[in-house]
């Protein structure tokens, strides 16, 4: 008998452990997506520049660096947001919510140590690289968790099977 759905665990976030899971998958999606720009930056160089190698280069470093305000900042962030939203049941709103969460912390950390604001095209950029890791991380974060329990309850089955016959 297949599992329904309301033997699937609940794929939303609960505790600091599954928010750390979430951090997890979001600096995965943000070291992933940068790193790939840059790579293609780098390709791009014997048309576009040098100056374009470098950024490239750049980028990608820049990216495994700021893994570490990713979990500092977006750990105790998704541990509020995820309570905040423990009674809500809609996945597509924890991602839309997480998206905008992120977009929002990913521009205030880019404004620490500034004396001026950044100009528009640098929040812009900012805004979409805490959107894209905390939106598309809570979602990654939904399908893993129920992978996990198809394949939990598939070799339950299997199991189950075996011994009755």
């Amino acid at each position: 008998m297949p599992p329904t759905t309301s033997d699937a665990p609940d794929p939303h976030p609960h505790g600091p452990l599954a928010v750390l899971e979430l951090t997890a998958w979001c600096a995965l999606v943000l070291v992933t997506a940068n790193a790939a720009v840059g790579f293609l930056l780098v390709l791009m160089s014997p048309v576009a520049g040098e100056g374009a190698a470098i950024h490239g280069i750049t980028l990608a470093v820049v990216s495994v660096v700021a893994v570490l305000p990713v979990l500092v900042v977006g750990w105790p962030l998704g541990v509020l947001t995820a309570w905040l939203l423990r009674r809500e049941p809609r996945e597509g709103r924890h991602v839309l919510v997480f998206a905008l969460v992120g977009a929002v912390a990913a521009v205030l950390l880019g404004g620490v140590g500034r004396t001026a604001l950044p100009d528009a095209g640098l929040l812009a950029l900012l805004a979409a690289e805490g959107a894209l890791g905390a939106g598309a991380g809570r979602m990654l974060l939904g399908r893993a968790r129920r992978a996990r329990a198809l394949r939990r309850a598939g070799a339950g089955l299997g199991v189950t099977a075996a011994v009755v016959a």
